[in-house]
């Protein structure tokens, strides 16, 4: 990793800036009845500070908390939003600053942070306690390896599995560990049958973790698949995507099914969507997004539709551009656009069934929010 070159470019992302990687497949056409039934954006209240790369949890009291991210460096701080008046308010302030982390809700209400990088280009091992009944944020424990493009999965008994990642930049990891809130340790669990970082992680409904893509050893491209088992603490192969890719989402969907979405693939951002079958152990198509791209968020809606808003291109395009999924009929289709080009945000689904899209941004690092109705 290298040190944060501007305002406009997160650290982790400026290899794409300079590979000249051809744009992405233009918009399809999407009939205006579609774009009409799947909702529209509208503008709420700014962050107090321009953030891209942080993260976004909901709390249990329905508030979102906002932690860290990057401006041109990496921010020490965080935000609350309260969807009852649309407004931001600091609370309290990070021990250090991240970008590129992961953030979990616990299920004693708390959110535990963890890894990501810092300024200077050096992944952290270090993990932050944020307290919503004081607004104050805690050091907990260290992880056994530093690393940033992981993956933190809430497991079924209340511990978060945390997988892979990278510390160099170019491989990726083959160590996992899990975090004990009632202790605040955390172990080494059993190791990953390939290293990886990029990847994604979706808690299946047995209580396993299915991971997917990624990069590997030596920057290459992954195919393959895993699952971990809490039970036992062991990895085993699962099905191998139809697609190689990296910086793509998944969703667990409410069926059982796992939705994978976009990415990057040998050098062309990825426009495809497959969905994973735990029990039959398969991969199939399920359709294409409006438009190729990368690291778009994706969110399950309580109608079980799917929104994914923004992402970027190859070359760090970022996208104003929004596509609605059907998971039973495997179709997508473009909804209204949000107010602006978005990459690097966050997405967050609401108690009242709006998602709160915060920040973000490329050519402009964002301090707007907007919220998709349904």
């Amino acid at each position: 990793m290298k040190p944060i070159r501007s305002s406009a470019t997160p650290l982790y992302l400026t290899a794409f800036f300079v590979l000249g990687f051809a744009l992405s497949s233009p918009l399809t056409a999407t009939q205006p009845e579609q774009v009409e039934r799947f909702g529209h954006f509208i503008y709420t209240g700014s962050l107090n500070a321009g953030r891209a790369g942080h993260s976004a949890t909901l709390l249990l009291d329905g508030k979102v908390l906002v932690a860290d991210g990057a401006n041109g460096s990496a921010i020490k701080s965080a935000e609350l939003y309260d969807p009852a008046t649309g407004m931001w308010s600091f609370t309290g302030q990070t021990l250090e600053p991240r970008y590129g982390h992961t953030a979990r809700l616990l299920f004693d209400g708390r959110v535990l942070i963890m890894g990501g990088d810092t300024n200077g280009g050096l992944p952290l091992e270090t993990a932050e306690i944020y307290d919503p009944a004081t607004g104050t944020w805690s050091a907990t424990g260290f992880m056994n390896e530093k690393r940033e493009e992981h993956t933190a999965t809430l497991l079924s008994d209340g511990r978060v599995l945390v997988v892979g990642g990278t510390s160099d930049g170019s491989s990726g990891l083959a160590s996992t560990e899990i975090y004990d809130p009632s202790t605040g340790v955390w172990t080494l669990t059993g190791n990953l049958i390939t290293g990886r970082f990029r990847h994604t992680a979706a808690l299946l409904r047995d209580g396993r973790v299915l991971v997917t893509g990624g990069r590997g050893e030596h920057f290459r491209l992954l195919p393959t698949s895993e699952i971990f088992d809490p039970a036992t603490g062991v990895w085993s192969s699962a099905a191998s995507l139809i697609q190689a890719r990296s910086y793509h989402s998944s969703t667990a969907l409410a069926d059982g099914r796992v939705l994978v979405v976009g990415g990057v693939g040998q050098r062309v951002a990825i426009g495809s969507a497959e969905v994973y079958d735990p029990t039959a152990d398969s991969w199939s198509p399920a359709g294409r997004l409006s438009r190729a791209r990368q690291k778009p968020s994706v969110t399950l809606l309580p109608n079980n539709r799917v929104l994914a808003v923004g992402g970027f291109n190859e070359v760090g395009s970022e996208y104003r551009v929004a596509d609605a999924f059907m998971p039973a009929e495997l179709v997508w289709s473009e909804t209204r656009h949000p107010n602006e080009p978005r990459a690097e945000h966050t997405a967050t689904l609401l108690q009242d069934g709006r998602v709160l899209i915060a920040g973000g941004g490329f050519g402009t690092t964002l301090s707007s929010a907007e919220l998709f109705i349904p």
